[in-house]
């Protein structure tokens, strides 16, 4: 039995065996969505942005922050459907 389990089990005996999510895991969710919600920005951003640049500056294809954005969901429901 893992540190985490031993310390979940100690604090919900009691409470009809329920398991609370270890902390570390709850943080990398919420830093995953703090994330989605940058990517969502700069997104919104990138479709917005008309005026033009100055040269040599680089812009990403539009792609890469999509991606991004469908990997961080993919990422959070695999959380769910692993962590419960």
């Amino acid at each position: 039995m893992r540190q985490w389990e031993r310390e979940v089990n100690s604090t919900t005996a009691g409470s009809a065996g329920m398991r609370r999510r270890p902390a570390r895991t709850l943080t990398l969710s919420h830093a995953v969505l703090y994330g989605l919600g940058v990517t969502m920005t700069l997104i919104r951003i990138k479709m917005t942005e008309i005026a033009a640049l100055p040269p040599g500056v680089f812009i990403c294809p539009f792609w890469v922050p999509v991606a991004d954005v469908i990997a961080s969901a993919a990422l959070l429901v695999i959380d769910v459907a692993l962590m419960g």
